[in-house]
Formats: C-alpha cells, sequence, structure tokens
C-alpha cells in the first residue's frame, strides 16, 4: 500500500544511537544483520518509554538502579492498544504506535516490520513470528514458514542466514544463538530485580486472561523459545 514516510523516515530525526543491547554475533549474511541492528535500532528510538509488561518490586527486592515504570507504560499501552485496534493501514497504526512511545513485543515488531518493509529500496524477506501457546513475537529475516505458517521449532534447524530481531528484548542474532542469548538476556534482567507481568493462563471462550508477575529468569521465560510452536503472525491456532 502506498505509504507517507516522510514524517517517520529516519532521515528526519538525528542519528541513531547504537544501542548497547544490540547482540552482534554474526550470521554468514553481514547484510542482512546490517540491515537488521538498523531495525532494531529504529524500533528502540521510538521506544522512548520501554515496555508496558516490564516492572520491578512486586515479587523479589529491587536493586537501587532497577526501572520501575511498569504501572504507568501499562495504562499507556492500553490507550495505545485501543488507538491501534481503530487503525485502517499500516501507516496510522504505526503513527499511533511512534506518539506513545510505549510497547510490548507485539507493538515492538511493528516497527521492525515496518522499518524493513517500507523504509528500505529492497525489502528483505522478512516475517513477523508468533509463539503458541505462549504469547511472544518476533521478527525474523531470511527464514520462510512452511504452507501452515509454522516454522521449525528448533532454532537449530533454521537456515544459518536467518537473522533474528527480538525488539523487546533488544536482542538481534543469528536464529541459531537466539536461545543461548535469549536466556542471557533473561538472566541479567532477573538479577537486577526485573519482573514481567505475565499470561499465565487464558479462557478463550470467555476471552478472560490470568496474568502473574514473576521475575525475569523464571523457567516459565527462559524456556519459552524451546517448549511453544513458532508461527508466522496471524497463522497461529487461535
Amino acid at each position: 500500500m502506498p505509504l507517507d514516510n516522510s514524517a517517520i523516515s529516519p532521515r528526519n530525526h538525528t542519528p541513531l544511537v547504537r544501542s548497547k543491547s544490540v547482540h552482534r554475533l554474526n550470521s554468514t549474511n553481514t547484510h542482512a544483520t546490517s540491515i537488521a541492528q538498523a531495525a532494531l535500532r529504529f524500533a528502540k528510538y521510538h521506544m522512548r518509554r520501554g515496555a508496558g509488561n516490564l516492572g520491578a518490586g512486586h515479587v523479589n527486592p529491587v536493586k537501587s538502579w532497577t526501572p520501575c515504570f511498569s504501572s504507568e507504560n501499562a495504562t499507556l499501552l492500553d490507550k495505545v492498544r485501543q488507538q491501534t485496534a481503530k487503525a485502517t493501514n499500516l501507516s496510522n497504526l504505526i503513527r499511533f504506535i511512534m506518539k506513545g512511545g510505549v510497547g510490548n513485543c507485539g507493538e515492538q515488531s511493528c516497527l521492525v516490520y515496518f522499518y524493513l518493509n517500507y523504509l528500505q529500496d529492497n525489502p528483505p524477506v522478512c516475517y513477523m513470528v508468533k509463539l503458541s501457546p505462549d504469547d511472544h513475537t518476533f521478527v525474523v529475516l531470511h527464514q520462510h514458514p512452511d504452507e501452515q505458517g509454522l516454522f521449525p521449532k528448533n532454532f537449530s534447524d533454521w537456515d544459518e542466514d536467518a537473522v533474528v530481531i527480538d525488539a523487546w528484548a533488544g536482542i538481534c542474532v543469528a536464529a541459531r544463538h537466539y536461545p543461548d542469548i535469549w536466556r542471557m538476556t533473561l538472566d541479567t534482567m532477573g538479577a537486577v530485580g526485573i519482573e514481567l507481568d505475565t499470561i499465565v493462563s487464558k479462557n478463550n471462550k470467555e476471552g478472560t486472561e490470568e496474568f502473574k508477575w514473576l521475575v525475569a529468569n523464571d523457567p516459565f521465560w527462559r524456556q519459552m523459545l524451546d517448549v511453544n510452536e513458532k508461527y508466522q503472525l496471524g497463522k497461529q491456532p487461535k
């Protein structure tokens, strides 16, 4: 679809600061890795308030330097989602997310996907990937799903050129290394007392969800990439 990118192109902003959270384990496709890193920086630049499901102090004692902003961000994220639900096209969706400056894995992956597909002269092959049944979203370059939209469950079976961009976790890495970096990231978050507002149960018939605060390095999160199926967004089971 035709989009007016003039208001949101990185060319109209000050140069993006290279994030210290960007992991640079090279894949064999250095061009893909470079584009992926730029997409992650783009998403983080526009996520000035961070995620709405990170907090501290609900479960364990907090270190003095631990960020604690989840209550305010969660409220703002609800407003952003109310707006994005009314978006009629991708351009409006992205503008709502950027205006709010807060988002979890889904919103941040939308920014990555937008950068790769609409702000590049030669868009790379990329997909938004959804974990099922648990809830997490990221973007992958140079890895195709099968006809049912399913990706290999084990990341060691992904293409050696595939690159994962997990903007929520600040990870940009060769897909085969993603689970190891994911666990290292969660362990670091957990060590300083960061906790995640986690969906622990769903009732699809009633449309209800039960949330619980879990320390970031809880086994629920550490094993998430191993135990879940990986689907192209929109094709996962209901």
